[in-house]
């Protein structure tokens, strides 16, 4: 189970060393980090103006508590999402 979190391109930069990309599927690019491998990216033609970045590269997660639900229908069967807080 991995956890993105979505930003318009135009919002995001990046310094060091440039990603890698990997197509994993038609339409979709996921970029990881050259040196360790680590999950980094999801870029997809569904958000095309969008980047999505891992929250688990984030050195503070908890700063991006979730606003909604993507691709919830492709779950494993035994977790439960709970809807995210209402403002």
């Amino acid at each position: 189970m991995s956890a993105f979190a979505g930003f318009e391109r135009t919002q995001v930069r990046f310094s060091g060393l440039p990603m890698t990309r990997f197509s994993s599927s038609e339409g979709v690019q996921r970029g990881f980090c050259p040196r360790c491998g680590s999950t980094l990216t999801y870029e997809g033609e569904r958000w095309p103006s969008e980047i999505h970045l891992h929250v688990g590269a984030f050195v503070h997660p908890e700063d991006f508590a979730p606003t909604g639900h993507a691709c919830a229908e492709e779950r494993i069967a035994w977790l439960h999402i709970a809807e995210p807080p209402t403002a």
